[in-house]
């Protein structure tokens, strides 16, 4: 089960995140300094990442977020959230966290449920109010 897959690449040293969460944006960056500072980095990914079962979960992975970011946008354009308060990118960093740190409140959750709580946290610490 993608449970099992998840809980096995997280045991192994270096193969969680897989690819498709590796932090990409310069706002994600800034957190991973801060955090590889005080972890050993493990500059190689295990003989588990070719597998059937990474390749599974990296598509899994991919088509949530792809999911979640086109929800965000319909969402954010029904609030009447501009773009220049950078709330979007903020938004997709918080997600992106939270599959990348947090897997397990996933269980259970509509992403809808957890995209919402996500906008809503973001626009509440940057104290910004829909239209």
């Amino acid at each position: 089960s993608l449970a099992l897959t998840i809980k096995t690449m997280k045991g192994l040293p270096g193969a969680w995140p897989p690819d498709v969460l590796e932090p990409t944006l310069p706002e994600e960056l800034i957190d991973v300094e801060e955090v590889s500072s005080m972890m050993i980095d493990v500059k190689y990914k295990p003989t588990f990442g070719a597998s059937s079962e990474a390749n599974f979960l990296s598509y899994v992975l991919r088509k949530l977020l792809k999911i979640a970011f086109y929800r965000m946008l319909a969402i954010c354009a029904a609030l009447n959230l501009s773009k220049e308060t950078l709330v979007h990118t903020q938004i997709l960093v918080a997600f992106r966290y939270l599959l990348r740190n947090h897997f397990e409140i996933f269980y259970d959750r509509h992403i809808d449920q957890l995209l919402l709580c996500t906008i809503y946290g973001v626009c509440r610490v940057m104290q910004v109010q829909p239209e």
